[in-house]
């Protein structure tokens, strides 16, 4: 299921207030305020307060806003405590994002709240097409089912996006310093399907995969 779409005109939306980013133990961010990625055809320049698409010699603007989710157990900064569901708009863009070379799908990492060393942040996709982008929303599973495509368990600190073989990965970490890498097929899905997740460091936390049986959206065909 796709979200929006959205042709190829600025869009200028107002900019939040922009959060600085917290670097979980022995992990750095970009030391530059911007990040440019080119493949496929198009070009990618990421800041935390926007991101810019150029193709066609023709370029589209959005903001941290644009992105909005609906996230599950996840921290609710403005009164400190878990909260079971609450629908969440981009603060600011971390500054990584990846280009599938196959497909020209970008994988966007957006930061949705802040508070007490921790991040409440989610992975979108803009899909390539006819003069616009179709955006999707990247579903990380937890211990009970997702209703739609539109919502998320959260992710802690995005660190690293990328795509490789049919496949986007995401690393994320907190402010322990652990850190891991979810696995998501995307050949069937332009956003991915979770399919595993790997421990990339050992900090303070447990962890930060999905349980071992999280409940994935979308479902895989047949079901």
């Amino acid at each position: 299921m796709r979200r929006k779409v959205f042709g190829w005109r600025s869009l200028f939306l107002s900019v939040g207030v922009l959060i600085g980013a917290i670097a979980p133990s022995g992990l750095t961010t970009s030391a530059s305020a911007l990040e440019t990625k080119q493949n496929a055809g198009v070009r990618v320049e990421v800041e935390r307060d926007q991101l810019r698409l150029t193709a066609n010699g023709e370029t589209m603007t959005l903001t941290p806003d644009t992105f909005q989710a609906n996230v599950f157990d996840a921290v609710n900064c403005a009164e400190l405590r878990l909260e079971p569901e609450q629908r969440l708009e981009g603060r600011m863009f971390f500054e990584t994002v990846a280009i599938d070379p196959a497909t020209g799908n970008i994988a966007v990492g957006v930061l949705l709240a802040e508070c007490v060393e921790t991040q409440v942040s989610a992975v979108f996709t803009l899909v390539p097409q006819p003069g616009s982008y179709a955006l999707y929303q990247v579903s990380v599973p937890g211990d009970r089912a997702l209703p739609d495509a539109f919502s998320t368990f959260p992710l802690d600190t995005i660190i690293n996006l990328g795509y490789f073989a049919n496949q986007l990965l995401v690393q994320h970490g907190d402010a322990s310093g652990t850190t891991s890498m979810l696995i998501f097929s995307t050949d069937e899905h332009p956003a991915g399907r979770y399919r595993g997740c790997i421990v990339t460091n050992v900090g303070e936390s447990a962890g930060l995969c999905p349980p071992d049986d999280a409940m994935v959206f979308p479902p895989d065909r047949g079901q």
